[in-house]
């Protein structure tokens, strides 16, 4: 649901729907740029060239050879990077499927002769040269890649303490909170326009900056390309254009503030923390600053909204010192909203009184993740903590 939420405020003239896997809608090669830049939950972008019923390869191959492979592959190019996905269909063997795609492209000579039938090695297929084909009860679905690698590589997280929170997962949990929020308070506007975001166990940055960058209403990638650039049928002038009038937009749309708080107890956090914010462009409207939970809490402005990734998986280790601190901070100051990101929830030591609805479930990196919020009785003491 999220998705398809942003999707429409991205591009509302696109008639976006929900499909298995994610959502789809007609769109013009100005929201395809748009979704591009602009998504911050998605992680590739495709387009569809064909559709068709096929149970037999004499009738994949007519049906693949009348498909404009031309407008999306340079002619005399490099074999793409072939991915087939079979389901309850006549024609289950992917190999041979993209063996009869790779025959189809020699023939209509987008690809080099016989010899370089071979797929290209992971590492070195070009952005532009991915065709994905989707057989499920017998309809053929032909896309190719119009993102290029995936998104949540935004281009400017070039530095990376232990286990990140990849940024789409960071803006999935921003996104649902600033809907919780919104509830709560029963407002549309985003929740840092009234309230500052902490995050007291930073890393990176990840969080404040995704956090920071949406408000702001930045693209959501810096220095990157897209597979589209590479087709055929690319518009480059006009694309020139959609580029200028997106920063247009932009500029001079918030006065110079800080917005959002990052704080850790590392040095070498903070200082990947400042140069990923300042690749993001949003350097200005963040601080960053080095500390424990406990002393920065001092100085977090009243009714701010923590919201942080406690230690699980290869950062395990910190759990316990870390939930600690939070709980202490949260129990003098309950002004402050707070979110918490953990993989077993159900196991936090939670003070009498207090507890935890689930906004937001995810997996990251295999491990089944929470994004909760915490809820406190406001009469809970120091003395009621139960002891870890």
């Amino acid at each position: 649901g999220m998705l398809l939420e942003e999707l429409r405020n991205i591009s509302p003239a696109v008639k976006w729907s929900r499909m298995k896997g994610g959502c789809e809608g007609f769109a013009s090669k100005e929201d395809l740029w748009r979704a591009c830049h602009r998504t911050r939950l998605a992680e590739l972008l495709r387009v569809r060239i064909g559709e068709f019923h096929s149970t037999t390869f004499p009738i994949l191959i007519e049906r693949l050879k009348k498909l404009p492979w031309a407008a999306y592959l340079h002619r005399q190019s490099k074999c793409p990077s072939i991915k087939t996905v079979c389901h309850r269909s006549s024609l289950y063997h992917t190999e041979a499927v993209n063996e009869r795609v790779r025959k189809v492209l020699r023939e209509r000579q987008i690809i080099l002769k016989d010899d370089i039938l071979e797929e290209v090695p992971e590492e070195e297929i070009e952005e532009n040269a991915t065709v994905h084909l989707l057989i499920d009860q017998n309809v053929v679905t032909v896309s190719v890649d119009a993102s290029g690698p995936q998104l949540h590589k935004r281009g400017y997280r070039l530095d990376v303490g232990k286990a990140p929170l990849r940024e789409t997962l960071a803006a999935a949990c921003v996104f649902a909170v600033n809907k919780d929020i919104q509830g709560m308070e029963q407002s549309g506007e985003h929740f840092l326009k009234r309230r500052r975001l902490w995050d007291p166990l930073c890393g990176s940055g990840t969080l404040i900056i995704e956090a920071v960058s949406s408000y702001l209403g930045k693209s959501a990638v810096v220095n990157r390309k897209f597979a589209f650039e590479d087709w055929p049928i690319h518009d480059h002038e006009g694309y020139e254009k959609f580029l200028l009038s997106q920063e247009e937009e932009r500029t001079g749309m918030i006065q110079e503030q800080t917005l959002a708080i990052g704080s850790d107890i590392s040095k070498d956090a903070i200082e990947m923390a400042k140069k990923n914010a300042e690749r993001s462009l949003t350097q200005q409207f963040c601080s960053f600053q080095q500390g424990t939970i406990t002393e920065t809490a001092k100085r977090v402005e009243e009714g701010a909204v923590l919201l942080t990734n406690l230690p699980y998986g290869v950062r395990l280790h910190g759990f316990h010192e870390a939930w600690r601190s939070v709980v202490s901070v949260l129990m003098q100051r309950q002004d402050i909203l707070p979110y918490i990101i953990s993989n077993g929830w159900s196991s936090l030591p939670l003070p009498p009184g207090w507890g935890c609805e689930q906004v937001l479930s995810f997996s990251n990196r295999g491990l089944p993740v929470q994004l909760m919020k915490i809820t406190r009785d406001s009469n809970t003491n120091k003395q009621d903590m139960q002891a870890e």
